[in-house]
């Protein structure tokens, strides 16, 4: 008999610090904010849209998309200082800057255009993120590896 309460009271004690560290390990990646989340490269994982935008010509080259694929070839490197570096393969193609309006909202621009478009930033945890524009186009991204 006092086995077996020894070996319950062994469970519930590890089922107890299993749940501790799961709690707060989850806990800890959602504390960071979006300012630091951002932060690093994405890969395109999709675009939807109900119409071709402004926004979608300016980050696909000025091209007219007609389907998610287009983005699906480049990274985008968010960096601290406020530069988003536009890759395809380990050429640069594109250099944009943006700036938090808030914790949830950035304006991204060209570095050879000076109209801005306003983002609303969604991170789901810190693998996923969903930028949002003023116009209706929905970026997908997932952090490169």
């Amino acid at each position: 008999m006092a086995m077996k309460l020894v070996s319950l009271v062994l469970l519930v004690a590890a089922i107890g610090v299993g749940a501790y560290f799961y709690f707060t390990k989850k806990q800890s990646a959602h504390s960071l904010s979006p300012r630091e989340l951002i932060v690093g490269t994405w890969k395109a994982d999709s675009l939807i849209v109900s119409r071709v935008t402004d926004t979608m010509r300016k980050w696909s080259g000025g091209s007219r998309l007609t389907d998610d694929t287009s983005l699906k070839g480049f990274d985008f490197e968010f960096k601290n200082d406020g530069h988003i570096f536009q890759t395809s393969g380990r050429q640069i193609r594109d250099t944009s800057l943006y700036t938090f309006t808030d914790p949830m909202n950035i304006l991204v621009w060209s570095t050879s255009d000076t109209v801005k478009t306003k983002f609303l930033v969604g991170i789901t945890d810190s693998s996923h993120m969903t930028l949002r524009s003023s116009d209706g186009a929905v970026f997908y991204f997932r952090r490169a590896k």
